[in-house]
């Protein structure tokens, strides 16, 4: 927690230097995740969003749990995200926190939505389909589902006009 101090006092050279020490040494999956969700802040807070967007897709694969742990500083970073048309990073942190947080989560029909919009705005039709689909398999009548609609319809015409070419 060298790395918090270091962060907390400004130093942030040093601070990504400790994280990144912490997660090529370590084998407790813990550590290594709380160090890539450091820098995958840290980057992002400093303009560097390849970076931090690199360790945001490796702490949704090997932990996609984590983002709940902090769930309001990760709702922030997918906010921040989006800020800068992020979106398939966005997209991530919504999926992996509506799966942790599960249906029964006053948030979950929101993250969901959310998940599914900002992944039908990148290369990622047929994923973001499929959680479009999903959507509407759980929230049939749900506070979203017109938005769900219509951003279906458009992926819809996206494809088709891709097999056309």
């Amino acid at each position: 927690y060298k790395g918090e101090m270091l962060e907390l006092s400004e130093i942030i050279p040093k601070a990504v230097d400790f994280y990144m020490k912490a997660l090529n040494e370590t084998v407790d999956i813990n550590v290594a995740t709380y160090a890539g969700y450091k820098l995958a802040y840290i980057y992002l807070v400093n303009s560097q969003s390849k970076e931090s967007a690199k360790y945001t897709q490796k702490i949704a694969k090997a932990k996609p749990d984590y983002f709940a742990k902090y769930f309001l500083a990760s709702v922030e970073m997918m906010n921040d995200y989006v800020n800068i048309q992020d979106y398939k990073s966005a997209s991530t942190i919504a999926s992996c926190l509506a799966k942790t947080v599960g249906k029964n989560n006053d948030e979950h029909e929101k993250l969901l939505r959310d998940a599914g919009i900002w992944l039908s705005l990148t290369d990622d039709k047929k994923e973001a389909l499929k959680v479009l689909n999903k959507y509407i398999k759980i929230y049939r009548n749900g506070t979203f589902i017109d938005e769900i609609v219509i951003a279906k319809d458009s992926l819809f015409k996206a494809l088709k006009a891709s097999a056309l070419l």
